[in-house]
């Protein structure tokens, strides 16, 4: 189980879903696909899954205790196409329209970079810092935006 981390596969899900039909406990169904035993449970709870103990009385029977392969593989799909860091640099913003002036001015983004970190930072956005990586390529598609 050791080694680099890789996410959950729509095979996987499906081992996961026929194994919890059959009836199968989250550490076993792990154990065969050898991954760890949170990783199947958080996937099985993330993705709607109840225990037998838990399951509603009434309504339709779920053999698989709520969960569904495809389902689960669309989440993780949308989970992962959507950042998880708000951007820095929004277009119209006042920061972008900052960055702008400097670029029409003839500066480089990573003299730009070095300006803005010397600034004086807005009280309200005391909380985002500029990191190197991030501003080149702000700055870099501000660039593409501002000359196109």
């Amino acid at each position: 189980m050791k080694g680099a981390y890789r996410h959950l596969d729509i095979r996987e899900r499906a081992v996961i879903q026929m194994q919890l039909a059959l009836g199968t406990r989250p550490g076993v169904i792990a154990r065969y696909l050898s991954r760890s035993r949170s990783t199947i449970t958080r996937e099985l709870h993330r993705n709607g899954w109840r225990r037998r103990g838990v399951l509603p009385r009434s309504g339709p029977k779920l053999p698989t205790g709520g969960y569904h392969c495809e389902s689960a593989e669309g989440r993780a799909h949308r989970l992962a196409c959507r950042p998880r860091v708000k951007r820095k640099l929004v277009p119209g913003s006042e920061l972008w329209q900052q960055v702008v002036a400097y670029l029409h001015q003839g500066l480089s983004p990573e003299q730009i970079e070095r300006t803005l970190a010397r600034m004086a930072e807005p009280a309200r956005s005391r909380t985002k810092r500029f990191t190197s990586r991030s501003t080149r390529c702000r700055v870099g598609s501000c660039v593409r935006d501002c000359w196109n």
